[in-house]
Order: structure tokens, then C-alpha cells, then sequence
């Protein structure tokens, strides 16, 4: 069970779980890290590593590799179920410093070893690395993730600025449709009219020109309000070629005019 009850030391604040079957290696430990600020939690039973991590996050772990249950690189496996290289680091424990067994601690996500007999520079050095690695690792997420919410939101206001153009188009276009409404029965009423009358048949042909090109663009301005009343659906409008319909009204007139 547990060797050492949690031990603070008020200055940086970090927790460190230790795991060890070997006492005196937990107690050299404590000793090294206590006095640095850390804040200890040592424990020389591993199949209680997956109760300790659930109930807190550590800033860093270290882990015997040989322990008689549960292995270290078995221990290493349950904290990387949980947790990723950068939000608690490992570090494994060995005397063994064959590369096969180095190998092998990383391929199960251990971040580091350190090896017995301990170096206290050696262990302080390393902590402190992957400590601040591990710092610097979430302020650059923080900052990532400020920016793209900042992003978001400007990409949320110039959405919102494009719609209240395209409302306003919109509401700009049917009004217009609106007010065109009137002039086009007029013209197509007259036309018409016109057409009962006694004329001959180039007057007629010209007539039904203009019906058509009135008929034309009742047709558009109904698309156009279908179109304001949609969805975001888009619909292909042809281009209107007014003058040329004045000029055909005014060439109707005037062969009125020659034929009275």
C-alpha cells in the first residue's frame, strides 16, 4: 500500500506519483523531490496506479519496471488508456539499460527512463524537461484553441454580414418586382388591346413581340420572388433588355400614327 502520504512543499506546485515494490528506492526519491517543490505520492503497490489516476491527474509518474504483479511497462499501458505522452508523462524505472528494453518502455508510452542506482542531477534534469515540455505543450494547445475560437467568431461575423447583405438584396429586388408590376399590366393590357384593333399584320407581328417580351419578364419577376421566399436556392436569370422593348413600343406608336 501506500509508503508516504502525499508530501507538499509550497513552490511550483507539480504532482509527482511514484511507484516502487522497493521502499528505499520511493523513500531516495522523496528525499530528491520534496526539497525541489514537488509534491510526492509515493506507492509501492502497482495494481493501484489505475485508482490513483482516476481519482487525480499527476503531472508526472514514475514507474518501476520490475515489480512482482504487474510490470511497469503493464502499469505504462493502463496510464496511456487514460492519458496521452503530453498530459502525464512516465517515466520508467530500471537497472536494465539494454536498448531491447528501452525499446520496448516507449512502444508501451513511456516518455523517459531513469535508471538505479539514481543520479539526483540526472533525475532533477530530466523532471524538469519533461515538466516544462509538458508546460509549454498545453499553453501552445491553449493558444491554438484561442485562436481558432477567435477565428470562429470572425468567421461567424462575416457570415452574418453576408446574409444581411443578402437579405437586403432580396428585400431590395421583390420591391422592385413589386413596383414593376403595375407599368408591366399596363403594357401588356394596351398591347393587347392594341392587338383587337384593326391593324395590319407587321403592326401584329410587332405586337406580339412586346406581349412576349412583357411575358418574359413577368416570368422573371415571379422567379425573382419564388427566389426571395427560397432557401438559399439559386435560380439563373436571363438579362433584361428594356430599351430595346421601349424602342418597340415607340415604333408601334408610330406606325399608329402613320397609319392614321
Amino acid at each position: 500500500g501506500i509508503i508516504f502520504p502525499e508530501i507538499r512543499k509550497k513552490k511550483n506546485g507539480y504532482k509527482i506519483l511514484a511507484v516502487d515494490d522497493d521502499i528505499v528506492n520511493l523513500q531516495i526519491l522523496v528525499n530528491y523531490l520534496v526539497p525541489e517543490g514537488y509534491s510526492i505520492t509515493a506507492e509501492s503497490d502497482a495494481g493501484k496506479v489505475t485508482e490513483y489516476i482516476n481519482k487525480e491527474k499527476y503531472d508526472l509518474i514514475l514507474v518501476d519496471i520490475m515489480m512482482p504483479e504487474i510490470s511497469g511497462y503493464e502499469v505504462c499501458e493502463k496510464i496511456r488508456e487514460k492519458y496521452s505522452l503530453y498530459d502525464v508523462p512516465v517515466f520508467l524505472i530500471s537497472a536494465k539499460v539494454q536498448e531491447i528494453d528501452k525499446n520496448r518502455g516507449f512502444e508501451k508510452g513511456a516518455n523517459d527512463y531513469i535508471t538505479k542506482p539514481f543520479d539526483k542531477t540526472e533525475i532533477l534534469n530530466r523532471i524538469n524537461t519533461v515538466i516544462n515540455i509538458k508546460n509549454l505543450t498545453q499553453k501552445l494547445v491553449t493558444n491554438y484553441e484561442e485562436y481558432m475560437g477567435e477565428k470562429l467568431k470572425r468567421e461567424e461575423a462575416e457570415t452574418y454580414k453576408e446574409k444581411l447583405k443578402y437579405e437586403m438584396m432580396i428585400k431590395f429586388a421583390t420591391g422592385l418586382v413589386h413596383e414593376l408590376k403595375d407599368p408591366i399590366n399596363m403594357i401588356e393590357n394596351n398591347a393587347e388591346k392594341m392587338k383587337s384593333e384593326s391593324l395590319n399584320k407587321e403592326l401584329k407581328d410587332r405586337l406580339d413581340i412586346i406581349l412576349n417580351e412583357v411575358e418574359r419578364i413577368a416570368n422573371m419577376g415571379r422567379q425573382l420572388l419564388i427566389f426571395g421566399d427560397s432557401k438559399g436556392e439559386f435560380y439563373k436569370f436571363e438579362k433584361i433588355n428594356l430599351q430595346q422593348i421601349l424602342n418597340k413600343l415607340i415604333e408601334v406608336k408610330e406606325g399608329e400614327f402613320e397609319a392614321n
